[in-house]
């Protein structure tokens, strides 16, 4: 017996998968199953990377998939309480340092992963774009974006359990901050009706964590462009998003509306390629001939100012 079902039909069809919950006598447990022929393999691809994940020394446990069938994976049902319901209850019962404490051993756990400092691939900005991708940044050697707190159950043990990976990228490397300012978003915009903001200020946050105001403009453009990708650019039609995208606009940035997130984007890739091109430059003047003589000059003048 089904007992709770989720659509996703305004997704491309690639990527349309049903999550529901069956109920067999007393046993529950939690089923994925492509809702159409081209997700299949989207829907396949969570068993490579469940492996993946399981050997890169990431942070949280993710729940080993169970074959049913080539279009049906179950996983096992946890009882245990979400990192989000453990995050919300401590906040709203004034328990600030637990509440604290909590979101830096997440924070703590997204970076226990294998962490490179690179520039991001060509397969990166395909799916978030070119904002910021000329500079290195510290990623996560395995792309794991799914680690939401409602994504997270957390055991009497403190284990962190992982119970959704299917936006795992395992040859992209991600900026580790976006993966957490992603989760605070999330966080924040579905509780907006009780403004967490209130009790402990999501500016903050991002000031505790070391997020700076560029890297939030360039995380919104990230969020605006993978939603693109998912949701086959006809994700304004969904009110859902335009209201998370009016929250981003209150909350974070004076003016991050798509239209301004779209005219930053622009302003920092053009800044980002004249810095490319003068950098270029200098390389070439560099090796020049002319460069070569000066800097010999230079070295024969402090001599034989040295000398004096």
């Amino acid at each position: 017996m089904i007992v709770y079902s989720k659509f996703n039909l305004s997704r491309k069809p690639l990527f349309q998968i049903d999550t529901r919950i069956n109920k067999n006598g007393n046993k529950l447990t939690s089923r994925k199953k492509a809702h159409t022929d081209e997700s299949v393999e989207f829907l396949n691809s969570l068993y490579s990377k469940y492996k993946e994940l399981m050997s890169n020394n990431f942070g949280f446990v993710p729940i080993k998939p169970q074959k049913i069938s080539n279009t049906e994976i179950a996983f096992e049902y946890l009882e245990e309480p979400t990192l989000e319901y453990l995050l919300f209850s401590s906040l709203t019962n004034n328990q600030i340092e637990k509440y604290v404490e909590l979101i830096k051993e997440y924070a703590s756990r997204v970076k226990k992963g294998s962490i490179v400092n690179s520039n991001v691939n060509s397969d990166f900005k395909k799916l978030f774009g070119n904002l910021g991708t000329n500079s290195k940044a510290d990623c996560t050697k395995i792309g794991c974006i799914d680690i939401n707190f409602d994504n997270v159950m957390v055991s009497k043990n403190k284990k962190f359990k992982l119970i959704d990976y299917e936006w795992t990228f395992i040859n992209t490397p991600i900026p580790y901050k976006y993966i957490i300012f992603r989760a605070l978003i999330s966080f924040y915009h579905g509780f907006s009706s009780y403004n967490l903001n209130h009790y402990y200020p999501l500016k903050k946050l991002f000031k505790d964590l070391k997020i700076t105001l560029t890297e939030q403009k360039h995380f919104i453009y990230y969020e605006y462009n993978f939603q693109a990708y998912v949701q086959n650019n006809s994700f304004t039609n969904s009110t859902q998003l335009q209201d998370y995208y009016k929250f981003l606009d209150q909350i974070l940035i004076q003016g991050s509306s798509k239209e301004h997130v779209q005219k930053t984007s622009k302003d920092i890739i053009e800044q980002d390629h004249r810095i490319e091109k003068l950098s270029t430059e200098i390389e070439k003047i560099k090796s020049s001939t002319t460069y070569k003589i000066w800097q010999k000059y230079c070295q024969l003048r402090n001599k034989l100012l040295k000398l004096e």
